[in-house]
């Protein structure tokens, strides 16, 4: 009986060691690489965003959730890297494997950061932008029902564009929400 347990220890010791030394393998060869654009890109959203509005984050994840920014973030980072055209099987394991890192490597809030700075709109990506696109302000020059209103054509802009009562019940929904959480 012992034996067995000897040779189950050994085989997930050896299964355990293999995942460990494949992530690691992976973070330095396709991730690793990366870090210093990303971090680019973080420390500019954090100048474009010193100071944003207070409902900026909690309408953002009213809107997306904070699991939907982290997938959208890993999404554009793997388009941008162009690790999408190999394949549906490697699409999903760097997928797994960058949202993982991503979620080790970087806090919440620099996620919310890159989600500021990658999102799109009409005429291109960041939420500053598409203030200053729409509304001819930047963004935390923005009344609540405009920042929301941005914020809710980042699903499918181009829908929510040609849709304008699409658009007006979404952004009474997201208000509806963030009422509901500003009130208790």
């Amino acid at each position: 009986m012992k034996k067995k347990y000897k040779i189950l220890y050994t085989v997930l010791s050896i299964t355990i060691f293999s995942i460990i030394l494949s992530l690691y393998y992976y973070y330095t060869v396709f991730f690793k690489t990366h870090l210093v654009d990303i971090n680019n890109c973080i420390s500019t959203s954090n100048n474009i965003y010193k100071d944003p509005p207070s409902e900026l984050f909690d309408i953002a994840i009213i809107a997306e959730g904070y699991r939907g920014i982290r997938h959208f973030v890993v999404k554009t980072l793997l388009y941008k890297y162009e690790m999408c055209n190999q394949g549906m099987l490697k699409w999903h394991l760097h997928n797994f494997c960058w949202d993982l890192l991503i979620k080790i490597h970087f806090s919440s809030n620099e996620v919310f950061l890159l989600w500021c700075y990658f999102v799109p709109y009409s005429e291109g990506v960041g939420l500053n932008n598409a203030a200053n696109y729409f509304f001819d302000r930047d963004l935390n020059q923005l009344e609540l029902k405009e920042i929301v209103t941005i914020i809710a054509m980042v699903k499918s802009p181009s829908i929510y564009k040609m849709n304008t009562e699409k658009l007006h019940k979404r952004v009474d929904y997201l208000l509806g929400e963030y009422n509901k959480i500003t009130t208790k």
